[in-house]
């Protein structure tokens, strides 16, 4: 990543696990007037990394969507299932039925990101978190197809799911012991 999203990843990985939200990794845990859902921390550095956050600027390229990713992951902490999980599908649920608030723009990096992070979770779980994460993969898939207009987000949204229904397919053979 380079600029603005550079500078923003890297102070997310610094203070985010300072101000993340307690809740999003212990539903026992008090809520801090002062802390960040992880959702909202997502949210912000993947707008930033498409360009429309604080303000509209060129794209950044597809490939700073893994420093994304990175302090997402840094912000739980290193826990990458529960940046997956109070990250990705928080800020994506928040946002449903698709595209309802969320430019298509941000929601299809979003969802290139989710994926990406979400074949990192998968690649190390049990066969009950390969049908959980499954599941999961259906979903955005089904919401990936959905984002992109009939412009010229249409084949990046169609490339998306594609990827998505893929990783779907291969975690529901593990979860049955087929292996992938």
């Amino acid at each position: 990543a380079s600029g603005a999203l550079a500078a923003a990843c890297s102070a997310a990985k610094v203070v985010g696990p300072a101000v993340l939200d307690a809740s999003a990794s212990s539903s026992t845990a008090a809520v801090s007037m002062s802390s960040i859902p992880l959702a909202h921390i997502t949210m912000r550095l993947e707008t930033l990394g498409a360009g429309l956050w604080p303000w509209t600027a060129p794209r950044p390229p597809a490939a700073d969507a893994a420093a994304v990713v990175d302090a997402v992951v840094a912000c739980a902490g290193g826990d990458a299932a529960a940046a997956l999980e109070e990250g990705y599908d928080a800020y994506l649920r928040a946002q449903a039925p698709a595209g309802a608030s969320a430019d298509p723009r941000v929601r299809l990096r979003v969802l290139r990101s989710a994926k990406d992070l979400l074949r990192l979770c998968a690649s190390n779980t049990t066969p009950d978190g390969a049908a959980y994460y499954a599941d999961v993969a259906s979903r955005w898939a089904r919401e990936a197809r959905q984002a992109g207009d009939p412009g010229d987000m249409a084949g990046e949204s169609a490339a998306i799911g594609g990827g998505l229904e893929a990783i779907a397919v291969e975690l529901r053979a593990s979860a049955a012991g087929l292996g992938f």
